[in-house]
């Protein structure tokens, strides 16, 4: 059985910044982070929330994958990671 070799019509991959997934972690997306293929925004509660999905994307050990991050924020400017996900492309 063969293993399928990653799609390349995406081109090449965005380089996302290492960040902690940790509450006590503050970072200002808007200064630095790239911009995603797809963002969803809201507020739920007290808390202000970001997802940022990228279709091909290398992030910590991840190489061209999808990659989605979320992140809550209680100001709308500082923001905190609190979820992070991978797909392999195929």
């Amino acid at each position: 059985m063969s293993v399928p070799e990653k799609r390349k019509d995406l081109g090449v991959p965005v380089v996302l910044p290492f960040m902690r997934m940790d509450g006590a972690e503050c970072y200002y997306l808007d200064d630095f982070m790239p911009t995603p293929d797809n963002m969803v925004s809201g507020k739920s509660s007290g808390l202000y929330l970001r997802y940022y999905t990228f279709r091909s994307a290398t992030y910590k050990t991840w190489e061209q994958e999808r990659v989605m991050l979320a992140f809550f924020s209680r100001d709308n400017r500082c923001w905190s990671l609190f979820e992070e996900y991978s797909t392999s492309r195929l």
